[in-house]
């Protein structure tokens, strides 16, 4: 019962990781842009 429920954990997260990656490597740029903006404010 545990180990499912561990084993289940795990491959939401591991999604989860790929989801944020995948989101990451497409708006990176964006990300980049952003930071520059707020530097360059604060």
């Amino acid at each position: 019962m545990f180990f499912n429920i561990n084993n289940l954990y795990r491959k939401k997260n591991s999604i989860l990781i790929f989801s944020i990656g995948k989101l990451h490597h497409e708006s990176s740029l964006y990300c980049i842009i952003k930071n520059a903006i707020q530097a360059w404010i604060a």
